[in-house]
């Protein structure tokens, strides 16, 4: 780091910290404080809010690989529920402070989570090598969560230990799924899919500069900077539940632990929040 940047990344601290207890002395109950996005440039916020492709077209090899299911109106599905309580997740991860690689640790969450669930033991997948060598998707730049979840049926994924970065892409990764689901995008299905089989990852529109600050303490809600744009960032929904009357999805991010409820948050539920609901997908390996 040269001098320069070093004082420019100074400067641009020193206003966060200016802008958080401002936030703080104004807020009842959201937290705001240092995480990782303390000392960027807007044009690197900016970088890192592209926006993620979510159509369900050219999906690899069709989407005919995919079953659709969505909730029976019969299934009791409760009050609230979390992963974490069954020792059903993975350590929250950071992305790549340069890297747009949402869609890579979003899928790679949830299929860490649905392996652990379903064999009790725990498989750490590299999103490097995702990053790398699906060509479905566009690396850094943006991707498609189906595309590479799709991606795990053919290819398999690859675990930490197991991919080496040596200009060549195998496509023979370990950690292979058998069933692709695509969830009907309303609150009821994706809530009785969590409970009743897994996490599901999901697209939603965030307005980082909004949220770069955000430590937890209260339970996002849509405005009108996220219900204007498209989606940008994808997360992992491991639970739900209720607070004070209002419903919440409790979403894992990919902004480490420093961020947010300990690398997680919540955000309302059931009124199509930031199009939290809109494209639900999931996986199984039986």
């Amino acid at each position: 780091m040269t001098a320069d940047e070093k004082s420019m990344r100074l400067t641009i601290f020193a206003n966060s910290l200016k802008s958080i207890d401002e936030k703080n002395a104004n807020s009842n109950n959201t937290k705001y404080g240092i995480t990782m996005f303390a000392d960027w440039t807007d044009t690197e916020l900016k970088q890192l809010s592209r926006p993620v492709e979510h159509s369900d077209q050219q999906v690899l090899r069709g989407p005919n690989v995919w079953t659709y299911v969505q909730w029976n109106g019969i299934d009791p599905i409760p009050r609230q529920f979390d992963w974490r309580w069954f020792d059903g997740v993975t350590p929250v991860k950071k992305q790549n402070s340069h890297c747009n690689s949402c869609w890579a640790h979003a899928v790679t969450a949830t299929v860490e989570s649905l392996y652990k669930i379903r064999f009790g033991k725990s498989a750490i997948l590299s999103e490097l090598e995702l990053l790398d060598c699906d060509y479905t998707n566009s690396g850094c730049y943006s991707g498609n969560t189906r595309r590479a979840t799709a991606r795990g049926l053919y290819h398999g994924f690859y675990q930490n230990n197991e991919y080496i970065r040596n200009g060549w892409c195998y496509n023979q990764g370990s950690i292979k799924l058998k069933r692709l689901y695509s969830i009907a995008p309303n609150e009821w299905s994706i809530a009785w899919f969590i409970s009743k089989f897994g996490p599901v990852t999901l697209n939603i529109a965030v307005p980082l500069f909004l949220y770069k600050d955000f430590k937890g303490g209260s339970i996002m809600t849509p405005n009108y900077y996220c219900s204007s744009m498209t989606p940008n960032h994808a997360v992992v929904a491991v639970g739900f539940g209720e607070e004070n009357g209002i419903k919440y999805w409790i979403l894992k991010n990919s902004w480490g632990t420093d961020w947010g409820e300990n690398g997680y948050f919540r955000l309302q539920r059931g009124v199509g929040a930031c199009w939290i609901e809109s494209f639900p997908t999931s996986a199984s390996f039986i």
